[in-house]
């Protein structure tokens, strides 16, 4: 994938299903960038409303690509496939950016030919909540202070829990990591986030320069799919931190990481089915992610929920400080 001759520098990709109410606000944060070499793709995953109608305003400043309802990582794919920056930077329809987010990000990526992406600092914006930004909420004084170079950025991406509306990416480093799982319906972005960790460096900017917005609270965010739907999710996270563990040539402390990150997802899928009522599932996930990490949080958590079930599951959610 090269980009083309006196192409955009960035290809911004905006995948959206039924968001008629926002789309047309994200594309405006795009609209609004200093660095003016871009193009807008916005990939319409089949919607029913009137996207189509609010995008198509928008004239020949965005390209519009509409799909069948395939899933959210079809979309950005589909979008990729589409670009010819040479850099990709992804925008949910119903988030924001601000003004400098793109002029920031490719500044430092063509400064440093050895990076492959590169990621801002986020500020989360709940419904009826104080803002907050996201590598103070993670306490990363050090990514909060300064731009910080990660030369192994699988440990920050697994504890920091990446959004990808924050990260733009070096175009040809789809060729060597692939684009995003479109088998996993859930977290697909997770996934790709930690093959691209692994790729090579990233540099960092303190800057909250993505606003990651709570508009409507029927949408599906992270948040949203543990509570509504746990156990797939749960099970998403599975398969995805099993495959990171997978990976040939992972340090010790991205192993530990990984493990200790897995064995939260099995618990969470034990409390799960336990819920549903399948006890006999539930205490297998439990011991199961004892053999995933041997903590003493770990086995705390495990203790709770085998020994006191419901009450017990409830005490260590109540407990754990959440994932944003």
């Amino acid at each position: 994938m090269t980009a083309a001759m006196n192409g955009p520098a960035v290809s911004v990709i905006i995948p959206t299903y039924n968001r008629a109410y926002c789309v047309g606000e994200a594309i405006e944060s795009v609209l609004a960038q200093s660095l003016r070499e871009r193009e807008i793709i916005v990939v319409d995953d089949g919607s029913t409303d009137e996207t189509s109608a609010v995008v198509e305003r928008y004239g020949d400043a965005v390209r519009y690509i509409r799909q069948l309802n395939a899933g959210v990582g079809a979309a950005r794919n589909t979008g990729i496939r589409a670009a010819r920056g040479e850099y990709v930077a992804f925008l949910d329809s119903d988030d924001e950016w601000l003004p400098d987010k793109l002029g920031v990000q490719v500044s430092a990526l063509a400064a440093d030919r050895s990076l492959v992406a590169h990621m801002t600092n986020v500020l989360i914006v709940p419904q009826d909540q104080p803002s907050r930004e996201l590598f103070s909420l993670k306490r990363r004084a050090d990514l909060a202070a300064r731009p910080c170079r990660l030369e192994r950025p699988l440990v920050d991406v697994l504890d920091l829990w990446i959004y990808l509306q924050a990260v733009m990416v070096r175009r040809a480093v789809f060729e060597q990591i692939g684009l995003l799982d479109e088998r996993l319906r859930f977290l697909e972005e997770r996934e790709f986030l930690c093959r691209l960790a692994i790729a090579g460096p990233w540099v960092t900017s303190p800057q909250p320069l993505v606003r990651i917005l709570r508009k409507n609270p029927g949408d599906e965010n992270l948040m949203g799919m543990l509570t509504r739907r746990p156990a797939t999710a749960c099970a998403s996270l599975v398969r995805i931190y099993c495959r990171v563990l997978a990976r040939p040539g992972l340090l010790p402390a991205e192993q530990t990481a990984a493990r200790r990150w897995l064995a939260r997802a099995k618990w969470d899928l034990g409390a799960a089915v336990w819920m549903r009522g399948r006890r006999r599932w539930g205490r297998r996930w439990f011991v199961s992610a004892l053999g995933c990490d041997h903590s003493a949080k770990t086995l705390a958590k495990v203790a709770l929920g085998v020994l006191l079930g419901r009450s017990g599951i409830r005490i260590a959610q109540r407990l754990r400080r959440p994932a944003v």
